[in-house]
């Protein structure tokens, strides 16, 4: 697998005061994490959050007049809208983004990668130990059945 190097620019020109800003208001920046998308273009930015934290719809946002993003802009803005998802899409496409399923849930996928991370190695020796098990249980059972139904009978 080829992990590619994560793409950006250094924020050292803002904290040393060579530039206000490390991108142009004409500079899409996007990103994608675990079905969850986003896109910032100067002072705006469009989101698609997922269930259970949101329901899946592109938001579009004043990120500097609204910071905390209350006030959904995609009615009153829909040609910047889809400006900012057509940048989406060509960020996708640039990027390789693949395509999460639907039935995709993130807190299942912690729980079987933490499942898997701990108990990995020995899933295939607890899986063994069962089959081997198993057929000493079902005789052990099918016997204590018998005697059951001898001891009924004899009353």
């Amino acid at each position: 697998r080829i992990v590619e190097p994560m793409t950006g620019r250094s924020l050292l020109p803002i904290t040393s005061g060579e530039v206000a800003k490390v991108y142009q208001a004409d500079e899409p920046i996007g990103y994608e994490l675990g079905g969850h998308s986003a896109l910032f273009m100067g002072d705006y930015k469009i989101v698609l959050n997922r269930r259970p934290v949101g329901d899946g719809a592109w938001r579009l946002f004043d990120i500097v007049v609204d910071p905390g993003e209350t006030q959904d802009l995609s009615a009153q803005m829909p040609q910047r809208l889809q400006d900012m998802l057509g940048h989406y899409q060509q960020y996708v496409i640039d990027n390789m983004v693949q395509a999460v399923d639907q039935n995709y849930s993130s807190q299942r996928q912690a729980a079987i990668n933490g499942l898997r991370e701990r108990f990995g190695p020995n899933i295939v020796l607890l899986l063994l130990t069962m089959l081997t098990l198993l057929p000493f249980y079902v005789v052990y059972t099918s016997k204590k059945r018998s005697k059951a139904g001898r001891s009924d009978v004899g009353s």
